[in-house]
């Protein structure tokens, strides 16, 4: 009985020395390379996803570090942004505008408002002042659960407090110095930072009747919300509601009329 005997495949290759043989079939041999060149690149990605994370880490580090050493800075470069971004959106996007008609004038007044009254007069009086005039109250309260701060009286008569000066501020002050900070950039007789003052107490005085039912009716709620949370996410927590009621404002009463 015979029996048959299968050599095995041989497969050439050419090298400088001659040929080369190799027992490994051909298939093999691409299955393996293929798997190596997966592998190579699947390492090579990894490797560049964890230096995009680390760089990534590092720049939220440097952000947290620069708002913890300079708040008052950081609260500044906030409300400056978001004032005038705010001002942008209302134009661009409710109002139809493209870029060669935006009001650049009017995206002035609100960008210098939103540095000057947002970014450091409202850090001041919310941060500062309120601690002072509610010192027992305004930190422990907001730390507290939501069960125990429906319970605890003094902190709710703090929030009442907070909230009721709150919106007379942006009643009596905040209102009259927009009013005044537009006056300044639309003037065109030259009147100086009197008149301004004037035209901007006047404007105030005329739409206050309206202006402030809309004042009262917003920031009552968004008060009690930001004055209730603790201390580190308040004004970012009021940067999001004062950015739609910027865009509100910028519509009714941002143009030059």
């Amino acid at each position: 009985m015979r029996c048959a005997l299968r050599a095995p495949s041989f497969v050439r290759h050419r090298s400088n020395h001659g040929l080369l043989f190799s027992t490994k079939p051909p298939a093999e041999a691409k299955e393996k390379a293929g798997a190596a060149a997966a592998a190579t690149a699947a390492a090579a990605a990894a490797a560049a996803s964890t230096e995009t994370k680390v760089v990534s880490v590092k720049a939220d580090n440097v952000y947290v570090k620069f708002a913890k050493e300079y708040p008052s800075a950081n609260n500044l470069i906030i409300a400056t942004i978001k004032t005038g971004g705010a001002d942008l959106l209302a134009q661009m996007a409710v109002e139809g505008k493209g870029v060669s008609e935006v009001d650049w004038k009017r995206n002035a007044v609100f960008c210098m408002f939103g540095g000057a009254y947002l970014g450091m007069f409202q850090y001041w009086y919310q941060i500062n002042i309120f601690k002072k005039i509610f010192p027992a109250s305004v930190e422990r309260f907001t730390t507290l659960p939501l069960k125990e701060k429906l319970a605890d009286v003094p902190g709710l008569k703090a929030l009442a407090g907070q909230t009721v000066l709150d919106v007379s501020m942006l009643s009596f002050v905040y209102l009259p110095t927009f009013y005044s900070f537009k006056a300044g950039v639309f003037d065109k007789e030259g009147v100086g930072p009197v008149g301004w003052v004037k035209t901007g107490t006047g404007q105030w005085m005329n739409n206050f009747s309206s202006d402030a039912v809309k004042i009262v009716q917003f920031w009552t709620p968004v008060d009690i919300v930001c004055f209730s949370i603790p201390l580190s996410l308040r004004l970012p927590v009021r940067h999001i509601f004062s950015f739609m009621w910027t865009a509100y404002l910028s519509v009714i009463r941002g143009a030059n009329k």
